[in-house]
């Protein structure tokens, strides 16, 4: 393995952060649907090495005590001896931002972004006979919003709604995403 990379500021509240690595990975794992159920998966391997060139960035960006975007990306090319990288991601965004309307309610927004997978779906074509088709998964984006009260030290509570934009979008291959769901809940510190 070789990584490197550089962390800084480009002001008092702009950080950022950048990392190249290359990785080499013995029988690098990933998951292949069951053949006799295509809802479960299994484990299987890449024979040999796999070179990973990859490529981290964070951006944090803090416009005041009320209001923070926090932001991430990573790039990672694979090369080993199969056709792809089976439901790895080349590419991933996650960003998240929060503002204070005071001291006791927070907005939030995060937003999940993954490139273009392929998976391998394996068939049976007879009782010792097996192949396979190539199968994509296409890009998504997730955009969800939320707020929080704050009531006290001990007392809080939340409402998120996710999936906002209502896309139907698949991580695995049959198994779709949630659409537009929401979530809320209490907290009580003891």
């Amino acid at each position: 393995d070789a990584a490197g990379g550089i962390r800084g500021t480009f002001s008092a509240n702009i950080g950022f952060k950048a990392a190249l690595l290359y990785q080499t990975v013995s029988d690098l794992s990933y998951f292949v649907n069951n053949v006799s159920s295509k809802q479960k998966f299994d484990v299987a391997y890449f024979a040999g090495n796999t070179n990973i060139l990859g490529f981290t960035g964070e951006l944090n960006v803090n416009f005041s005590d009320a209001f923070n975007i926090d932001s991430k990306i990573n790039l990672r090319q694979y090369d080993n001896s199969a056709e792809h990288a089976w439901l790895l991601p080349g590419f991933t965004l996650n960003s998240t931002a929060s503002f204070k309307i005071n001291q006791q309610i927070k907005l939030e927004g995060d937003l999940y972004f993954q490139g273009e997978t392929k998976a391998q779906i394996i068939r049976q074509l007879s009782s010792s006979s097996f192949d396979y088709i190539v199968k994509n998964i296409p890009a998504f984006a997730d955009l969800s919003i939320g707020v929080e009260y704050q009531h006290n030290k001990k007392i809080s509570g939340f409402v998120k709604a996710n999936n906002i934009l209502g896309k139907e979008y698949q991580r695995l291959p049959f198994y779709p995403n949630y659409g537009i769901n929401i979530l809320g809940g209490l907290t009580y510190g003891f």
